[in-house]
């Protein structure tokens, strides 16, 4: 005999959608880290994302120069995070790309002239 639905017990209230999107994460983070989300959500630009970006590229172009696929795709994603930190347009977006892209030809052909043709 089916219950009734006074004999039911009642489903628990949903949590709100915004909590648990926000803790999504929380339970592959490790306790200090935890701890340390609240004060990470607060942070709204992204400042100091990119300078930590730029210092691994730095250092990329430094210990490993000849990983040319690397340092592409680490200065495609600073040019997004530039981007979207200023609001760039998509034109813009291309052109800081290219910009980048640019000095990271600069610099690759001062730090390993024989594999990309710079003067030696």
């Amino acid at each position: 005999m089916p219950a009734s639905s006074s004999t039911r017990k009642p489903m628990p209230p949903a949590k709100p959608a915004a909590k648990q999107a926000r803790n999504f994460y929380a339970s592959a983070l490790a306790e200090a880290e935890r701890v340390k989300l609240p004060s990470a959500r607060r942070v709204e630009a992204l400042g100091d994302e990119i300078a930590l970006l730029r210092l691994q590229i730095e250092q990329q172009l430094r210990e490993h120069p000849e990983d040319v696929e690397l340092v592409l795709k680490s200065m495609d994603t600073l040019a997004k995070l530039v981007a979207h930190n200023y609001r760039l347009s998509p034109k813009s977006k291309d052109d800081l790309l290219d910009n980048l892209l640019g000095v990271i030809d600069g610099i690759s052909k001062t730090i390993w002239p024989e594999h990309f043709g710079g003067a030696g």
